[in-house]
């Protein structure tokens, strides 16, 4: 399982300062329900984008096993996107329209990959959220207004859509999700 945290800093001084090892379980395990059955099992390597430039950072994921279930839960900071390469500011950027900063026209033949993902997944985003957000579904072209003026920036809206739905901007993943049999329900 994946859970995002807010990290204050963004990714080149997660990197910079070893934050990976000073990254917490959460208090509840979300496999079993009980506090403090997670343990520090080691870390995962996972690729991001520089702010502004070509290169791509090296972050450590730091990763908890729980003793009673047997099962790991990882700590992705809030500046990633589960599964994207591209950090989410970039990604912001790009969808707000903003194509002359560095890193976006570094990337942009993949913003407009993410932008796709986004666009088709945005119905069914919509429909997991409708009975919160009150409102009618968007026109096509305002999609990314009804986002941010909903959830937020877009690092913000990452760590509220999986908290809350378990989805991202971008998709359904497996490891957003807690069976409710693991829970007991």
């Amino acid at each position: 399982m994946q859970i995002l945290f807010h990290f204050a800093g963004d990714a080149e001084s997660y990197v910079a300062g070893g934050c990976h090892a000073s990254v917490m379980p959460p208090l509840i395990c979300p496999h079993c329900g009980q506090a403090n059955c997670l343990e520090p099992h080691g870390y995962y390597p996972r690729g991001i984008t520089a702010a502004e430039a070509v290169d791509i950072l090296r972050l450590k994921i730091r990763r908890f096993l729980c003793w009673a279930t047997g099962r790991t839960v990882s700590m992705l900071p809030d500046f990633a996107q589960p599964y994207r390469l591209i950090r989410s500011s970039t990604i912001q950027k790009f969808f707000s329209g903003g194509s002359v900063e560095i890193d976006v026209i570094r990337w942009t033949p993949l913003l407009k990959r993410y932008w796709r993902r986004f666009s088709n997944w945005f119905p069914t985003l919509f429909e997991v959220t409708a009975e919160h957000s009150g409102n009618s579904p968007p026109l096509p072209g305002e999609i990314w207004q009804f986002f941010a003026s909903a959830w937020g920036e877009m690092p913000a809206a990452t760590f509220y859509l999986v908290g809350a739905y378990h989805v991202t901007a971008f998709a359904k993943y497996s490891c957003h999700q807690v069976p409710e049999e693991e829970l007991g329900e």
